[in-house]
């Protein structure tokens, strides 16, 4: 779980593929349905087929709700804490053996996201984590729900996927050739890299549409 594995199949392009979930196993609640089952299954083929795939999504404190029927037959949402210790993902370190952890820059404040790697036979998952002391309350709840949250909170969590992912996979030294997004929930993966693309490349924004 420590050693990030590195698919040797240089023959096909390398691909992030985004998304708010994935359903890998029941006991990595990061999925609700039909979209985190579809993301799970991508990234199981890719291993079997040695496509060179990265995945990224958010790690959930709470995940999604478990159904209950109510002692009159009302259905009840029922929360459960995870431990991550106790689930399978591990803390990705730096340079330095710190966890690693990205930066956001919100109105007065700087968020910070802590990368987790799960992986999925030969593929490799990294989950961002916004629960963490140096974080206020409000920005250390972002990660906990699955689609939790009102509209403003679902802006910051596609906020955190979609440009801290980037960051993320760029503070790992991961250069892949395409960028999926699954729906439109990483959609701030076109800023981040456009933002790159000038201050790096020096292009300027007609110049990346042509390319």
């Amino acid at each position: 779980m420590n050693t990030l594995r590195d698919l040797k199949n240089t023959e096909l392009p390398s691909v992030a593929y985004f998304s708010m979930e994935f359903g890998i196993h029941p006991s990595l609640k990061i999925y609700s349905g039909g979209l985190g089952v579809l993301a799970g299954d991508y990234l199981k083929e890719a291993s079997d087929s040695n496509v060179r795939i990265t995945g990224i999504g958010l790690l959930y404190r709470y995940g999604y709700f478990r159904q209950k029927l109510g002692p009159k037959g009302e259905q009840q949402a029922i929360y459960e804490a995870e431990d991550f210790s106790q689930i399978p993902v591990a803390p990705v370190k730096d340079s330095t053996g710190n966890p690693l952890t990205i930066f956001l820059t919100w109105p007065g404040r700087t968020v910070k996201a802590r990368v987790w790697l799960a992986s999925v036979g030969k593929v490799n998952l990294f989950l961002l984590d916004t629960d963490i002391e140096e974080n206020i309350p409000e920005d250390r709840a972002i990660t906990h729900y699955l689609y939790g949250g009102d509209s403003e909170n679902r802006l910051k969590q596609e906020l955190i996927l979609g440009i801290g992912g980037m960051r993320a996979l760029i503070a790992l030294g991961i250069k892949p050739d395409i960028y999926h997004s699954n729906e439109g929930h990483s959609a701030f993966i076109g800023f981040e890299r456009m933002r790159h693309l000038i201050e790096d490349d020096h292009l300027t924004l007609s110049s990346q549409w042509r390319s």
